[in-house]
């Protein structure tokens, strides 16, 4: 799974590495990693280590990476953080972009759709996803953006955290936690034959 932001180095970090301490916590065999459309290789935000001290998470050595086709190819899905970025992965060369979606817009589908199917793949249950989806990323919808807390009081970003570790929750129980099996078939009797004596 990818989660692209910008800079690579606030919202899209933060989703990953609360992703991953959920699946860890939940024994899910998942591969998280992130970039951005505009990365450079800067280091992350000084108050996101902060905020991610309250999950006793690190990303200590964690640098900015740019995104680029072989990644999005590589993830089964791709999460970014607001629709301008979901446009811009999308422009990006690559195999197929039916997997692109906003953070926001996934886990409001997923609220819809319920858990995946133990018949599914992951790749099967998102394609599934993409064919009900209703957004436009060419006309951004600013409601699916999550937002940018750069620069702001420590408060905000704690609240950022608050909802994206709420989002990462949804997916780790309704996407990856190895689909749900169907309700079994109601058990009939078998009629008990007894044997009649002849007269």
């Amino acid at each position: 799974m990818l989660f692209v932001g910008g800079t690579n180095t606030l919202r899209s970090p933060l989703a990953a590495a609360l992703l991953y301490r959920r699946a860890a916590t939940d024994r899910l065999a998942v591969s998280v990693a992130s970039a951005g459309t505009h990365a450079q290789g800067d280091p992350p935000d000084p108050h996101l280590s902060n905020v991610l001290r309250d999950y006793g998470v690190s990303i200590a050595g964690k640098r900015g990476e740019r995104i680029d086709g072989p990644l999005i190819d590589g993830a089964d899905l791709v999460l970014t953080m607001t629709c301008d970025q979901a446009s811009a992965t999308h422009a990006i060369k690559s195999k197929r972009t039916s997997h692109i979606f906003t953070l926001r817009e996934f886990t409001q589908l997923l609220a819809r759709a319920g858990s995946r199917p133990i018949e599914e793949s992951v790749e099967q249950w998102v394609e599934r996803m993409h064919v009900n989806r209703t957004s436009n990323y060419y006309n951004p919808d600013p409601s699916l953006d999550l937002p940018n807390v750069s620069g702001q009081r420590l408060l905000d970003y704690k609240t950022l955290g608050r909802e994206v570790d709420r989002r990462c929750n949804t997916i780790a129980k309704l996407a990856l936690a190895g689909g749900t099996k169907p309700e079994p078939a109601p058990r009939i009797p078998t009629p008990i034959r007894r044997s009649v004596p002849r007269p």
